[in-house]
C-alpha cells in the first residue's frame, strides 16, 4: 500500500509526518525511511538535511552554496553524499515495515533523486510506503502508481491522522 500526503509549499507537511511517527513509534510499528528537516544559517533557510527515522542521524541534502558536482535544482544543489545515503536508507529498509520518504518531487518524475531506489523496491512482497510529495506534483506521479493501493491525503483534509494512521499500522511489522 502507497499513502501520500500532499500539500502546498510551507504548510506542514514535514511536521505532520512527525506527529504520525511519534504515534506509530508509540503502537511499536517498524518504521524506516527518511523526513527531510530545514537547515538555518543567521536565521536564512541554507538547504535541507534527511534524518533518517531509524537512528536519527541528518545528512546533508540540498544547498544553496558549498556542494561540489551536485545536481542543480532551482536555486539549490544537491549533495551527492546526502543522495546516497538516502538510497541507502530506501534499500536497506525491509519488506513489513513502513518506508517513509519526504518528499518526493520534480527530480523523482524526471526518474532522477529518491526515484531509481524506490523503483528497485516498489513492487517487493510486502512494502509499505508514505510519500509526501508537493500537490503541484501530485499528478506526474499518478501513471507511476497505476495498479498499487494507493490512499491519497491532502493536508488541510487531514484533521487529527486517525485514517492515516488506521491505514499505516494495518499488516505492519511490530518490534
Amino acid at each position: 500500500m502507497i499513502v501520500i500526503l500532499t500539500g502546498g509549499v510551507g504548510t506542514g507537511k514535514t511536521a505532520f509526518v512527525g506527529g504520525l511517527l511519534k504515534i506509530l513509534e508509540s503502537r511499536s510499528l517498524f518504521v524506516d525511511g527518511f523526513v527531510g528537516e530545514r537547515v538555518f544559517e543567521n536565521e536564512r533557510l541554507s538547504g535541507y538535511d534527511i534524518v533518517a527515522v531509524r537512528d536519527g542521524r541528518r545528512l546533508p541534502f540540498l544547498r544553496r552554496t558549498g556542494v561540489a558536482g551536485g545536481t542543480s535544482i532551482g536555486p539549490w544543489r544537491l549533495d551527492p553524499s546526502g543522495l546516497a545515503a538516502a538510497a541507502e536508507i530506501i534499500r536497506d529498509s525491509e519488506p513489513g515495515s513502513l518506508l517513509v520518504v519526504d518528499e518526493l518531487g520534480p527530480l523523482e518524475l524526471e526518474g532522477g533523486g529518491h526515484w531509481p531506489a524506490l523503483a528497485a523496491v516498489l513492487d517487493q512482497p510486502g512494502r509499505r510506503f508514505l510519500f509526501v510529495i508537493r500537490e503541484g506534483c501530485l499528478d506526474g506521479f499518478a501513471p507511476l502508481w497505476a495498479g498499487r493501493s494507493v490512499k491519497i491525503h491532502p493536508l488541510g483534509a487531514v484533521m487529527d491522522g486517525a485514517t492515516i494512521i488506521e491505514e499505516l499500522a494495518s499488516n505492519g511489522r511490530h518490534g
